[in-house]
């Protein structure tokens, strides 16, 4: 046994070991990786050699020096975790999660570079945010000009309210950190549960860093569950540390924000991603100095554009919109179609209404290749997959219709840029859009009449964020599946109904799916065929103050029949079909993961 050892460490729990086990994971070393079982030397009572249970799991860090201790807090609970290597250093920081298996993967922080931590977001001009995760576990890091405290939380709407918040700063040498949570726009208390850990924290020069950690779901009141829904991060910084956990100072009007994140379905434009190769083809597709009509709150503008010659098949493998600075407030969507037959190339360079003025045979050019709103990004397709360019049966024109939002009739100079069966098929990204009311969305998913796992939802939905999703893996559609995409809206504090339509204030409920391989179906609505002729008059005569009534709508909505439509990639077959509202034999309910 060794002879040195932590105080209030007894022997039973310190333990020396000359030899390593051989069975490991493939990049673990002798001297980081040790099975209980495996190692064959007695241990004193306490520890069991036969199974890796939490009282006898020993993780080691290099080798049991001085200065990599070990420090076995009875069970690996939150509450006691492992902290390894000494100081605890950036270099030398292991966090272990749970227990050695597929569900509870042990995460090691390493340096915390960026081959670790993948996702950033730059939260302000003095803020940045790190991030990466598991199935179980989230890891964060916070790097702020600051001498002073640092405030980072996640908040239902991006106020304060109902907040989960952490609080860390470093003083004098040593670090001070809580788990906290926040009831108005005061100061967050101290939760009775601490469910987030501080692994490490740094202050160099003006520049504070923090790196904790928490699980996903913690199944505390006090806690924000964290899913795969969008995200309101809110944080802080003050130039000043606290005096103490009890006193901490006001940060100030210009040291706070909050920002839209999906921390995990993480854009490409959020990830550390390969160099694209040196042989890549960029086209940029122009809407230049298009004077945007200040006398319409609403301008749906079309541009054609023909492609370049390629020579070959290439792939369409990323896109990205350029948006004027200052204007990103004018643009709110941009969908690019092609042509699935010959078209007149003469048309390039031409623009107009998209709804209103569109040339006879551009007006079935509506599969869409490209789609993006309002707070997206950049979108890389993956490794799999991309979109067939060059070949004559390829798209040779292209349609870009941007949709311009001018509530406040603004007369400015405008541009944008967006570059560019029977057989299954497997989803890898989806992208959902509604407008101003839209709260939560989800693309609905059955088979055999039993709903699946939901290809995608957002519980969270922020008009203002909108991003193509990379789905965690790959979802397979056969023949026969069915999907059913719902959108819940909000419209508390509105006097008149809202309409579905094109404008902003209109509303909408739209998904995306990107898929391979190639099919010729491209695009899908559907209508709700109510028994009134004139539903605009109908609906406006109602008295939705009166509960009884808004009963009766949901019912009739519910008990009417459905137009389903759908289109094909060359234009020359149409599907029309009016069906009863689908009615399914099971319904998905997410599996429990708290105890009530």
């Amino acid at each position: 046994m060794a002879t040195h050892r932590p105080n209030g460490y007894t022997s039973a729990k310190w333990l020396h070991i000359g030899q390593m086990a051989t069975n490991r994971p493939n990049g673990y070393t002798p001297a980081t990786w040790l099975f209980g079982k495996e190692v064959g030397y007695p241990v004193e009572q306490g520890f069991s050699t036969c199974s890796l249970s939490e009282q006898n799991l020993i993780y080691l860090a290099g080798s049991l020096s001085e200065q990599n201790l070990i420090y076995l807090a009875g069970s690996l609970s939150e509450q006691n975790l492992i902290y390894l290597a000494g100081s605890l250093s950036e270099q030398n920081l292991i966090y272990l999660a749970g227990s050695l298996s597929e569900q509870n993967l042990i995460y090691l922080a390493g340096s915390l570079s960026e081959q670790n931590l993948i996702y950033h977001e730059h939260l302000s001009d003095a803020y940045e945010l790190f991030w990466n995760f598991n199935k179980t576990h989230i890891i964060f890091k916070t790097e702020v000009k600051t001498n002073g405290y640092i405030g980072f939380g996640l908040s239902p709407n991006g106020a304060m309210a109902h907040s989960d918040v952490i609080i860390g700063w470093v003083k004098d040498g040593n670090s001070f950190f809580h788990d906290r949570h926040a009831e108005g726009h005061i100061k967050p208390e101290i939760d009775t549960q601490q469910d987030w850990f501080l692994l490490s924290a740094t202050e160099v020069g003006n520049v504070t860093s923090l790196t904790f950690i928490r699980k996903l779901e913690t199944c505390d009141s006090q806690d924000r569950p964290i899913t795969n829904d969008t995200t309101r991060v809110i944080f802080s910084y003050s130039p000043t540390d606290p005096v103490d956990k009890d006193t901490i100072a006001y940060h100030g009007q210009t040291r706070h924000g909050t920002k839209s994140i999906m921390l995990l379905t993480p854009p490409t434009s959020q990830q550390t991603t390969q160099p694209l190769p040196s042989d890549v083809i960029t086209v940029d597709l122009l809407n230049e100095n298009y004077p945007v009509p200040s006398t319409w709150d609403t301008v749906y503008r079309c541009k054609v554009f023909k492609l370049p010659d390629f020579g070959e098949k290439h792939h369409l493998i990323k896109y990205e919109p350029i948006i004027q600075p200052g204007h990103e407030l004018l643009v709110h969507h941009i969908l690019i179609y092609y042509c699935g037959h010959a078209v007149n190339t003469s048309h390039a360079g031409e623009s107009y209404l998209c709804y209103d003025q569109s040339p006879k045979d551009l007006l079935d050019c509506q599969n869409t290749l490209v789609a993006w709103a309002v707070g997206g990004k950049a979108f890389e397709y993956p490794a799999v997959a991309g979109h067939p360019m060059g070949r004559p049966q390829d798209p040779q024109i292209l349609i870009m219709e941007t949709h311009y939002n001018n509530p406040e009739l603004k007369n400015e100079l405008f541009y944008s840029v967006l570059g560019l069966g029977d057989q299954e098929i497997r989803v890898f990204a989806d992208f959902l859009h509604a407008h101003l009311l839209g709260r939560k969305i989800r693309t609905r998913y059955f088979r055999n009449g039993v709903e699946q796992v939901p290809i995608l939802e957002d519980n969270n939905y922020d008009f203002n964020y909108q991003e193509m999703r990379k789905l965690p893996e790959e979802r397979v559609i056969k023949k026969g599946d069915s999907f059913l995409l719902e959108c819940v809206y909000d419209s508390t504090g509105k006097t008149s109904p809202t309409f579905g339509g094109l404008k902003t204030t209109y509303e909408m409920c739209l998904a995306f799916l990107l898929y391979y391989p190639r099919i010729d179906m491209t695009r899908c609505l559907s209508r709700t065929q109510y028994p009134a002729q004139d539903m605009y008059s109908t609906i406006q005569s109602y008295d939705w103050t009166n509960p009884l009534v808004r009963q009766q709508f949901i019912k009739t909505t519910e008990d009417s029949d459905v137009l389903d439509m759908c289109w094909f990639e060359d234009q020359s077959r149409t599907y029309y079909k009016v069906t009863p509202v689908p009615r399914y034999n099971q319904t998905y309910t997410p599996p429990r993961t708290c105890p009530n």
